[in-house]
């Protein structure tokens, strides 16, 4: 699916740009670095071939100090209106 979507954006079929993008996984205590991370994953196979703006992508990070204060403020983005 990701492949289809970035090919498509590549082609100029469709667009991100508009779009917020929220991406509900990650490993506890995974850096977004780490090869293996959903974090990496997202940005290798969809994020960083697509036209989404950098301030509408939002991605957990599993290497946050604060766990509940992540998803306190990952829930906040979901509340923010769009651009």
């Amino acid at each position: 699916m990701y492949e289809e979507l970035s090919q498509r954006c590549q082609r100029g079929e469709i667009s991100f740009g508009d779009t917020m993008l929220f991406n509900l996984d990650e490993y506890v205590g995974m850096s977004p670095d780490n090869p293996r991370s959903y974090h990496a994953f997202m940005r290798r196979h969809l994020i960083d071939r697509i036209d989404a703006p950098e301030d509408q992508v939002n991605l957990l990070r599993g290497d946050a100090s604060d766990a509940d204060e992540e998803c306190r403020a990952f829930d906040r983005a979901m509340l923010r209106p769009a651009a």
